[in-house]
């Protein structure tokens, strides 16, 4: 089994008035969702996130929401997202930094 390491600030999408988590998943397999993660411009640019407020919460405090009652009791499962998978890099830098390591056609 593998070990996942999460970050040590967690980000969850929630209400803006409740601040529940927002849940998705399949109600006929009885198994509901919450998305967590390791990086807030993510979470923030996620379809998820967009109109929540981002609630930052560390592992520990997660662990207790998802024990209590209401819909964080309700989660049967979390889908963690570690962060960035993306960057943007300029042209000068990318020439700069990648340019040994890019085919002659990525230049």
């Amino acid at each position: 089994m593998e070990t996942v390491t999460m970050a040590d600030v967690l980000y969850v999408p929630v209400d803006l008035e409740t601040h529940e988590p927002t849940l998705w998943g399949d109600s006929e397999a009885d198994w509901t969702n919450i998305s967590v993660f390791g990086d807030f411009w993510r979470c923030r640019r996620a379809p998820e996130g967009r109109g929540k407020r981002i609630m930052a919460l560390a592992v520990e405090d997660l662990q207790e929401l998802l024990g209590g009652g209401g819909a964080w009791g309700e989660v049967t499962h979390v889908v963690y997202h570690p962060g960035a998978d993306a960057y943007q890099l300029s042209r000068e830098r990318r020439s700069r930094r990648l340019a040994h390591k890019l085919p002659a056609s990525c230049r």
